[in-house]
Protein backbone atom coordinates (compact mmCIF):
# COMPACT_ATOMS: atom_id res chain seq x y z
CA UNK A 1 0.00 0.00 0.00
CA UNK A 2 1.18 3.59 -0.46
CA UNK A 3 0.66 6.48 2.03
CA UNK A 4 0.73 10.43 1.78
CA UNK A 5 3.21 11.67 4.02
CA UNK A 6 0.83 13.80 6.67
CA UNK A 7 3.12 16.06 9.50
CA UNK A 8 5.18 13.26 10.20
CA UNK A 9 2.81 10.91 10.27
CA UNK A 10 1.31 8.91 6.80
CA UNK A 11 -1.99 8.44 5.21
CA UNK A 12 -2.90 5.04 4.30
CA UNK A 13 -3.77 4.94 0.25
CA UNK A 14 -5.92 2.09 -0.54
CA UNK A 15 -6.19 0.98 -4.42
CA UNK A 16 -9.79 -0.44 -5.45
CA UNK A 17 -9.04 -3.09 -7.90
CA UNK A 18 -10.33 -3.26 -10.99
CA UNK A 19 -11.63 0.54 -10.61
CA UNK A 20 -10.23 3.89 -11.13
CA UNK A 21 -10.43 5.14 -7.42
CA UNK A 22 -8.14 5.49 -4.69
CA UNK A 23 -8.94 5.79 -1.42
CA UNK A 24 -7.09 6.84 1.79
CA UNK A 25 -7.72 6.16 5.17
CA UNK A 26 -6.82 7.53 8.57
CA UNK A 27 -7.57 8.25 12.38
CA UNK A 28 -7.16 11.11 14.18
CA UNK A 29 -5.98 10.50 17.81
CA UNK A 30 -9.72 11.05 19.40
CA UNK A 31 -10.66 7.89 17.27
CA UNK A 32 -12.20 9.81 14.73
CA UNK A 33 -12.12 7.49 11.31
CA UNK A 34 -11.52 9.42 8.04
CA UNK A 35 -12.14 8.21 4.36
CA UNK A 36 -11.42 10.83 1.40
CA UNK A 37 -11.78 9.79 -2.60
CA UNK A 38 -10.52 12.40 -4.80
CA UNK A 39 -12.57 12.24 -8.29
CA UNK A 40 -11.21 15.15 -10.15
CA UNK A 41 -13.87 17.15 -12.08
CA UNK A 42 -16.82 16.06 -9.49
CA UNK A 43 -18.84 17.99 -6.76
CA UNK A 44 -17.97 17.35 -3.33
CA UNK A 45 -19.86 15.11 -0.82
CA UNK A 46 -18.97 14.71 2.62
CA UNK A 47 -21.00 12.50 5.14
CA UNK A 48 -20.68 11.89 8.72
CA UNK A 49 -22.20 8.60 10.30
CA UNK A 50 -22.14 7.73 13.53
CA UNK A 51 -22.80 3.74 14.55
CA UNK A 52 -25.98 4.77 16.83
CA UNK A 53 -29.48 3.96 15.67
CA UNK A 54 -33.18 2.84 17.32
CA UNK A 55 -31.53 -0.76 17.42
CA UNK A 56 -29.92 0.93 20.44
CA UNK A 57 -32.24 1.38 23.70
CA UNK A 58 -30.00 -0.12 26.64
CA UNK A 59 -26.29 1.28 27.32
CA UNK A 60 -24.19 2.63 29.94
CA UNK A 61 -23.67 6.33 29.14
CA UNK A 62 -19.91 7.57 28.73
CA UNK A 63 -18.46 8.48 32.02
CA UNK A 64 -20.67 6.39 33.91
CA UNK A 65 -21.23 2.62 34.93
CA UNK A 66 -25.18 1.49 35.18
CA UNK A 67 -27.17 1.02 32.49
CA UNK A 68 -29.97 3.83 31.29
CA UNK A 69 -32.90 2.89 29.22
CA UNK A 70 -34.30 5.03 26.53
CA UNK A 71 -37.76 5.41 24.97
CA UNK A 72 -37.58 4.45 21.27
CA UNK A 73 -37.37 6.55 18.68
CA UNK A 74 -34.41 9.01 21.29
CA UNK A 75 -31.76 8.56 17.82
CA UNK A 76 -34.22 10.07 14.93
CA UNK A 77 -34.99 12.69 18.17
CA UNK A 78 -31.47 13.26 18.16
CA UNK A 79 -30.88 13.96 14.74
CA UNK A 80 -33.46 16.32 14.51
CA UNK A 81 -31.80 18.22 17.41
CA UNK A 82 -28.49 18.28 16.30
CA UNK A 83 -29.70 21.40 14.04
CA UNK A 84 -30.32 23.55 16.78
CA UNK A 85 -28.19 26.06 17.49
CA UNK A 86 -27.60 28.78 20.25
CA UNK A 87 -28.36 31.79 17.90
CA UNK A 88 -31.39 29.97 16.18
CA UNK A 89 -29.91 30.07 12.78
CA UNK A 90 -30.24 27.11 10.89
CA UNK A 91 -27.82 25.19 9.20
CA UNK A 92 -29.55 23.94 6.33
CA UNK A 93 -30.21 27.77 5.18
CA UNK A 94 -26.44 28.02 5.73
CA UNK A 95 -26.19 24.86 3.26
CA UNK A 96 -28.36 26.21 0.70
CA UNK A 97 -26.45 29.61 0.73
CA UNK A 98 -24.00 27.75 -0.27
CA UNK A 99 -25.86 25.88 -2.92
CA UNK A 100 -25.44 22.63 -1.59
CA UNK A 101 -28.11 19.92 -0.68
CA UNK A 102 -27.81 19.06 2.67
CA UNK A 103 -29.86 15.99 4.94
CA UNK A 104 -29.68 13.67 7.62
CA UNK A 105 -31.60 10.17 8.25
CA UNK A 106 -31.98 7.80 11.11
CA UNK A 107 -31.61 3.80 10.58
CA UNK A 108 -32.16 1.03 12.91
CA UNK A 109 -28.37 1.01 13.00
CA UNK A 110 -27.02 4.49 12.12
CA UNK A 111 -27.25 8.33 11.91
CA UNK A 112 -25.80 9.83 9.11
CA UNK A 113 -25.56 13.51 8.56
CA UNK A 114 -24.47 15.20 4.92
CA UNK A 115 -24.15 17.63 2.06
CA UNK A 116 -23.13 17.59 -1.90
CA UNK A 117 -22.41 21.02 -3.32
CA UNK A 118 -20.11 22.37 -6.21
CA UNK A 119 -18.09 24.67 -4.07
CA UNK A 120 -17.08 26.16 -1.09
CA UNK A 121 -16.18 22.74 0.50
CA UNK A 122 -14.61 23.77 3.80
CA UNK A 123 -17.06 26.16 4.45
CA UNK A 124 -19.85 23.54 3.87
CA UNK A 125 -17.30 20.77 6.13
CA UNK A 126 -17.03 23.18 9.04
CA UNK A 127 -21.06 23.80 8.95
CA UNK A 128 -21.40 19.71 9.15
CA UNK A 129 -18.87 19.49 11.53
CA UNK A 130 -20.09 21.95 13.71
CA UNK A 131 -23.23 20.42 13.97
CA UNK A 132 -22.26 17.36 15.31
CA UNK A 133 -19.89 18.95 17.69
CA UNK A 134 -22.12 22.09 19.25
CA UNK A 135 -25.24 20.16 20.91
CA UNK A 136 -27.67 22.59 22.39
CA UNK A 137 -30.62 20.41 24.26
CA UNK A 138 -33.30 22.64 26.41
CA UNK A 139 -36.59 21.87 27.85
CA UNK A 140 -38.19 24.58 25.72
CA UNK A 141 -36.44 23.27 22.10
CA UNK A 142 -36.64 19.57 23.09
CA UNK A 143 -40.52 20.13 23.79
CA UNK A 144 -41.36 22.07 20.81
CA UNK A 145 -39.39 18.62 19.07
CA UNK A 146 -41.79 16.57 20.19
CA UNK A 147 -44.72 18.18 18.75
CA UNK A 148 -43.09 18.42 15.33
CA UNK A 149 -41.97 14.81 15.38
CA UNK A 150 -45.38 13.97 16.98
CA UNK A 151 -46.95 14.73 13.75
CA UNK A 152 -44.44 13.07 11.36
CA UNK A 153 -45.07 9.76 13.43
CA UNK A 154 -48.74 10.23 12.70
CA UNK A 155 -48.16 10.84 9.35
CA UNK A 156 -46.15 7.55 9.19
CA UNK A 157 -48.95 5.65 10.61
CA UNK A 158 -51.32 6.92 7.82
CA UNK A 159 -49.05 6.37 5.26
CA UNK A 160 -49.89 2.64 3.86
CA UNK A 161 -46.31 1.67 3.01
CA UNK A 162 -44.67 3.14 5.70
CA UNK A 163 -47.17 1.08 7.99
CA UNK A 164 -46.63 -2.30 6.57
CA UNK A 165 -42.93 -2.13 7.33
CA UNK A 166 -43.85 -0.92 11.17
CA UNK A 167 -46.33 -4.43 10.72
CA UNK A 168 -43.67 -6.41 9.44
CA UNK A 169 -40.84 -5.80 12.07
CA UNK A 170 -42.92 -5.80 14.85
CA UNK A 171 -44.21 -9.43 13.63
CA UNK A 172 -40.83 -10.54 13.04
CA UNK A 173 -39.07 -9.26 15.99
CA UNK A 174 -39.58 -10.36 19.84
CA UNK A 175 -37.33 -8.75 22.03
CA UNK A 176 -35.18 -6.85 19.63
CA UNK A 177 -36.02 -3.26 19.50
CA UNK A 178 -36.16 -3.66 15.60
CA UNK A 179 -39.41 -4.31 16.24
CA UNK A 180 -40.32 -0.23 17.03
CA UNK A 181 -40.45 2.31 14.42
CA UNK A 182 -37.53 4.46 14.02
CA UNK A 183 -39.31 7.73 14.82
CA UNK A 184 -40.77 6.16 17.95
CA UNK A 185 -44.20 6.47 19.11
CA UNK A 186 -46.30 9.59 20.48
CA UNK A 187 -45.92 8.60 24.14
CA UNK A 188 -42.25 6.85 23.56
CA UNK A 189 -41.00 10.86 22.70
CA UNK A 190 -42.76 12.49 24.97
CA UNK A 191 -40.45 10.98 27.61
CA UNK A 192 -37.43 12.86 26.01
CA UNK A 193 -35.42 15.20 28.24
CA UNK A 194 -32.41 17.29 27.76
CA UNK A 195 -30.56 15.09 30.01
CA UNK A 196 -30.77 11.85 28.24
CA UNK A 197 -30.14 13.39 24.65
CA UNK A 198 -26.61 14.76 26.34
CA UNK A 199 -26.07 11.06 27.76
CA UNK A 200 -26.49 9.90 24.11
CA UNK A 201 -24.85 12.16 22.25
CA UNK A 202 -21.63 12.07 24.58
CA UNK A 203 -21.72 8.28 24.03
CA UNK A 204 -22.37 7.56 20.58
CA UNK A 205 -21.01 11.05 19.17
CA UNK A 206 -18.15 10.73 20.06
CA UNK A 207 -14.99 10.27 17.31
CA UNK A 208 -14.13 7.05 18.39
CA UNK A 209 -17.93 5.82 17.31
CA UNK A 210 -17.41 8.42 14.17
CA UNK A 211 -17.31 8.34 10.67
CA UNK A 212 -16.16 10.35 8.20
CA UNK A 213 -16.49 9.84 4.87
CA UNK A 214 -15.04 12.61 1.49
CA UNK A 215 -15.43 12.33 -1.88
CA UNK A 216 -14.97 14.68 -5.00
CA UNK A 217 -12.86 17.14 -6.19
CA UNK A 218 -10.74 17.40 -3.23
CA UNK A 219 -6.83 17.21 -2.00
CA UNK A 220 -7.21 14.04 0.18
CA UNK A 221 -3.97 15.76 2.48
CA UNK A 222 -5.71 19.16 2.96
CA UNK A 223 -9.03 17.44 3.61
CA UNK A 224 -7.39 15.60 6.28
CA UNK A 225 -5.88 18.34 7.51
CA UNK A 226 -8.93 20.53 8.23
CA UNK A 227 -10.49 18.03 9.94
CA UNK A 228 -7.36 17.27 12.25
CA UNK A 229 -7.10 20.97 13.02
CA UNK A 230 -10.93 21.55 13.53
CA UNK A 231 -11.20 18.55 16.12
CA UNK A 232 -8.20 20.08 17.68
CA UNK A 233 -10.29 22.94 19.34
CA UNK A 234 -13.06 20.23 20.50
CA UNK A 235 -13.10 18.46 23.67
CA UNK A 236 -14.38 15.09 24.28
CA UNK A 237 -14.83 12.42 27.10
CA UNK A 238 -12.05 9.75 27.07
CA UNK A 239 -11.88 7.39 24.22
CA UNK A 240 -13.68 3.86 25.84
CA UNK A 241 -15.95 0.57 24.93
CA UNK A 242 -19.19 1.29 24.84
CA UNK A 243 -21.65 -1.37 26.72
CA UNK A 244 -24.99 -1.85 24.72
CA UNK A 245 -27.36 -4.39 25.99
CA UNK A 246 -27.70 -7.36 23.47
CA UNK A 247 -30.80 -9.32 23.39
CA UNK A 248 -31.36 -12.39 23.07
CA UNK A 249 -33.86 -12.90 19.90
CA UNK A 250 -35.73 -16.12 18.94
CA UNK A 251 -35.25 -17.54 15.44
CA UNK A 252 -39.19 -18.13 15.21
CA UNK A 253 -41.28 -14.81 13.60
CA UNK A 254 -43.08 -12.82 16.87
CA UNK A 255 -46.40 -13.23 14.59
CA UNK A 256 -46.88 -15.54 12.04
CA UNK A 257 -49.83 -13.34 10.86
CA UNK A 258 -50.76 -9.52 11.73
CA UNK A 259 -53.65 -7.51 9.67
CA UNK A 260 -54.36 -3.96 9.77
CA UNK A 261 -57.07 -1.60 8.49
CA UNK A 262 -56.34 1.65 6.83
CA UNK A 263 -58.61 3.55 4.38
CA UNK A 264 -57.09 2.28 1.22
CA UNK A 265 -57.87 1.00 -2.66
CA UNK A 266 -55.78 -2.16 -2.89
CA UNK A 267 -55.15 -4.71 -0.37
CA UNK A 268 -51.18 -4.83 0.48
CA UNK A 269 -49.69 -7.90 1.55
CA UNK A 270 -45.96 -8.41 2.75
CA UNK A 271 -44.34 -11.96 3.24
CA UNK A 272 -40.99 -11.56 5.22
CA UNK A 273 -38.38 -14.22 5.84
CA UNK A 274 -36.74 -13.95 8.88
CA UNK A 275 -33.09 -15.84 7.44
CA UNK A 276 -30.66 -16.60 10.72
CA UNK A 277 -26.76 -15.83 8.97
CA UNK A 278 -24.15 -16.64 12.01
CA UNK A 279 -23.83 -20.13 10.82
CA UNK A 280 -22.39 -19.64 8.04
CA UNK A 281 -18.84 -19.02 7.47
CA UNK A 282 -18.87 -16.55 5.09
CA UNK A 283 -18.36 -13.29 5.51
CA UNK A 284 -21.69 -11.22 5.38
CA UNK A 285 -20.58 -9.46 2.41
CA UNK A 286 -21.05 -12.83 0.37
CA UNK A 287 -23.94 -13.40 2.37
CA UNK A 288 -25.99 -11.04 1.44
CA UNK A 289 -24.75 -10.92 -2.59
CA UNK A 290 -25.60 -14.48 -2.24
CA UNK A 291 -28.77 -14.06 -1.12
CA UNK A 292 -29.76 -11.05 -3.52
CA UNK A 293 -28.79 -13.35 -6.78
CA UNK A 294 -30.80 -16.23 -6.08
CA UNK A 295 -34.01 -13.57 -5.29
CA UNK A 296 -33.19 -11.77 -8.73
CA UNK A 297 -32.89 -15.47 -10.11
CA UNK A 298 -36.65 -15.93 -9.16
CA UNK A 299 -38.25 -12.87 -9.63
CA UNK A 300 -36.01 -10.21 -11.32
CA UNK A 301 -36.90 -9.72 -15.23
CA UNK A 302 -33.42 -11.16 -16.08
CA UNK A 303 -34.48 -14.22 -15.16
CA UNK A 304 -35.55 -17.40 -17.02
CA UNK A 305 -38.10 -17.86 -14.50
CA UNK A 306 -39.37 -14.54 -14.81
CA UNK A 307 -42.29 -15.39 -17.36
CA UNK A 308 -43.20 -18.31 -15.65
CA UNK A 309 -43.69 -16.85 -12.19
CA UNK A 310 -44.88 -13.64 -13.47
CA UNK A 311 -47.70 -15.00 -15.37
CA UNK A 312 -49.05 -17.89 -12.95
CA UNK A 313 -52.15 -16.28 -12.78
CA UNK A 314 -50.74 -12.99 -12.24
CA UNK A 315 -49.82 -13.97 -8.66
CA UNK A 316 -47.23 -12.33 -8.97
CA UNK A 317 -47.06 -9.45 -11.35
CA UNK A 318 -46.25 -6.84 -9.55
CA UNK A 319 -43.80 -7.68 -6.53
CA UNK A 320 -40.98 -5.65 -4.89
CA UNK A 321 -38.22 -7.24 -2.74
CA UNK A 322 -35.57 -6.42 -0.79
CA UNK A 323 -32.92 -7.32 2.18
CA UNK A 324 -32.35 -5.84 5.44
CA UNK A 325 -29.41 -6.97 8.30
CA UNK A 326 -30.62 -7.31 11.49
CA UNK A 327 -27.79 -8.87 13.61
CA UNK A 328 -27.58 -12.61 13.17
CA UNK A 329 -30.39 -12.03 10.51
CA UNK A 330 -31.09 -10.90 7.12
CA UNK A 331 -34.89 -9.96 6.63
CA UNK A 332 -36.09 -10.67 3.52
CA UNK A 333 -39.26 -8.86 2.38
CA UNK A 334 -41.91 -8.82 -0.29
CA UNK A 335 -44.47 -6.68 -0.98
CA UNK A 336 -47.01 -6.93 -3.44
CA UNK A 337 -50.61 -5.58 -4.27
CA UNK A 338 -53.00 -8.77 -4.52
CA UNK A 339 -55.82 -10.30 -4.41
CA UNK A 340 -55.97 -13.77 -2.92
CA UNK A 341 -53.27 -13.92 -0.27
CA UNK A 342 -53.17 -17.44 -0.15
CA UNK A 343 -52.00 -18.06 -3.77
CA UNK A 344 -48.97 -15.55 -3.52
CA UNK A 345 -48.08 -17.08 0.19
CA UNK A 346 -48.05 -20.82 -1.11
CA UNK A 347 -46.08 -19.48 -4.32
CA UNK A 348 -43.46 -17.65 -2.86
CA UNK A 349 -42.79 -20.45 -0.54
CA UNK A 350 -43.10 -22.65 -3.25
CA UNK A 351 -40.18 -20.86 -5.05
CA UNK A 352 -37.95 -19.60 -2.29
CA UNK A 353 -37.39 -23.36 -0.93
CA UNK A 354 -36.92 -24.72 -4.55
CA UNK A 355 -33.15 -23.82 -3.29
CA UNK A 356 -32.05 -24.78 -7.18
CA UNK A 357 -31.42 -22.68 -10.61
CA UNK A 358 -28.97 -22.96 -13.41
CA UNK A 359 -25.54 -22.05 -13.79
CA UNK A 360 -26.84 -19.94 -16.71
CA UNK A 361 -29.30 -17.41 -14.92
CA UNK A 362 -26.94 -17.27 -11.80
CA UNK A 363 -23.61 -15.95 -14.69
CA UNK A 364 -26.18 -13.67 -15.69
CA UNK A 365 -27.61 -11.91 -12.40
CA UNK A 366 -23.71 -11.84 -10.91
CA UNK A 367 -22.72 -9.81 -14.36
CA UNK A 368 -25.50 -7.36 -13.91
CA UNK A 369 -24.61 -6.80 -10.22
CA UNK A 370 -21.20 -6.33 -10.97
CA UNK A 371 -22.34 -3.70 -13.72
CA UNK A 372 -24.11 -1.94 -11.04
CA UNK A 373 -21.51 -1.94 -8.87
CA UNK A 374 -19.33 -0.46 -11.20
CA UNK A 375 -21.82 2.13 -12.14
CA UNK A 376 -22.46 3.14 -8.79
CA UNK A 377 -18.64 4.55 -8.19
CA UNK A 378 -19.05 6.96 -11.28
CA UNK A 379 -20.69 9.89 -8.72
CA UNK A 380 -19.51 11.01 -5.52
CA UNK A 381 -22.85 9.85 -3.78
CA UNK A 382 -22.41 6.32 -4.74
CA UNK A 383 -18.73 6.41 -3.53
CA UNK A 384 -19.68 7.86 -0.06
CA UNK A 385 -22.74 4.82 0.10
CA UNK A 386 -20.31 2.44 -0.83
CA UNK A 387 -17.56 3.40 2.21
CA UNK A 388 -20.75 3.98 4.63
CA UNK A 389 -22.30 1.06 3.92
CA UNK A 390 -18.72 -1.37 3.99
CA UNK A 391 -18.12 0.14 7.32
CA UNK A 392 -21.70 -0.67 8.49
CA UNK A 393 -22.35 -3.96 7.22
CA UNK A 394 -18.84 -5.56 7.08
CA UNK A 395 -17.06 -3.40 9.75
CA UNK A 396 -14.39 -3.01 7.38
CA UNK A 397 -13.16 -1.83 3.95
CA UNK A 398 -12.67 -3.96 0.80
CA UNK A 399 -10.16 -3.50 -1.44
CA UNK A 400 -11.02 -5.99 -3.87
CA UNK A 401 -14.04 -5.41 -4.03
CA UNK A 402 -14.58 -5.89 -8.14
CA UNK A 403 -12.88 -9.13 -7.70
CA UNK A 404 -15.42 -10.19 -5.63
CA UNK A 405 -17.73 -9.02 -7.54
CA UNK A 406 -16.08 -11.08 -10.60
CA UNK A 407 -14.93 -14.15 -9.11
CA UNK A 408 -18.66 -14.88 -7.41
CA UNK A 409 -19.19 -18.81 -7.33
CA UNK A 410 -22.32 -21.15 -8.80
CA UNK A 411 -21.24 -23.29 -6.66
CA UNK A 412 -20.79 -21.42 -3.35
CA UNK A 413 -24.04 -19.77 -4.32
CA UNK A 414 -26.33 -22.76 -4.61
CA UNK A 415 -24.18 -24.21 -1.42
CA UNK A 416 -25.12 -21.11 1.25
CA UNK A 417 -28.69 -20.89 -0.38
CA UNK A 418 -29.50 -24.85 0.02
CA UNK A 419 -27.76 -24.52 4.16
CA UNK A 420 -30.67 -21.19 4.74
CA UNK A 421 -33.69 -21.94 6.79
CA UNK A 422 -36.99 -19.87 5.18
CA UNK A 423 -39.76 -21.66 7.37
CA UNK A 424 -39.66 -18.46 9.96
CA UNK A 425 -41.48 -15.71 7.94
CA UNK A 426 -44.45 -13.69 8.47
CA UNK A 427 -47.29 -12.71 6.33
CA UNK A 428 -48.65 -8.76 7.14
CA UNK A 429 -51.52 -7.47 5.54
CA UNK A 430 -53.28 -4.03 5.01
CA UNK A 431 -56.56 -3.47 4.35
CA UNK A 432 -59.28 -1.37 3.45
CA UNK A 433 -61.40 -0.31 6.68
Amino acid sequence: MLFICLRGKTMEKIKLNGLDLDIYKDKLDNGLLVYICPMEKHDTHASIVTKYGNDILEFVPRGKDEFITIPPGTAHFLEHKMFATEDGIDPMILFSNNGASSNAYTSSNVTRYYFTGASHFYENLKILLDCITTPFFTKENVENEQGIIEQEIKAGFDDPGQMAYFLTCKSLFNEHPHKYPVAGYVDSISKLTPEMLYDCYNTFYHPDNMYLVITGDVNPKESFEFVKDYYQTRDFLDNEDIKIKKYDEKDEVAAKEAVETMDITNKIITINYKVKVTNSKRERFLTNLYILIYLDILFSEMSSLYDEVHHDKNILQHIEYYIENVEDYVIIYFNTEVIDDESILKRINELINQKDFTEKDFSLIAKNLVKSAILSTESVNGVANLIVNQELLYGKFYTDLYDKYKNLSYEDCIDFIKGLDFSNYSIDIIKKD
